[in-house]
């Protein structure tokens, strides 16, 4: 069995409706969420303003062999002329092998 890679790597993002971000056809430039909380070695602070494309469910990040999930909350916050709805991590899962 192979050594596992615990290296951070480029995140995916799956909600409860099965969309990924790469199949959505909005702009990504519409930053509608911020996440809050959890380990900055999977979820950089770079990646944490985003487009999440609803905003009433949960949101799974994939990270490298492992999921990140974070819940939406009521809160909202402005930053560099957005309003983003908080997103709050509530903890993580790993990939099956």
């Amino acid at each position: 069995m192979a050594a596992s890679d615990s290296s951070p790597r480029k995140s995916v993002v799956t909600q409860s409706n099965g969309l990924e971000e790469g199949q959505l056809t909005m702009l990504m430039n519409e930053m509608n969420a911020l996440l809050r909380g959890g380990p900055t070695t999977y979820v950089p602070d770079e990646e944490r303003v985003r487009y999440v494309p609803d905003m009433t469910s949960p949101l799974k990040l994939l990270c490298g062999n492992r999921y990140e999930h974070f819940e939406p909350t009521a809160e909202r916050v402005r930053q560099d002329g957005h309003t983003l709805q908080v997103f709050v991590w509530t903890g993580c899962t790993y990939v099956a092998e």
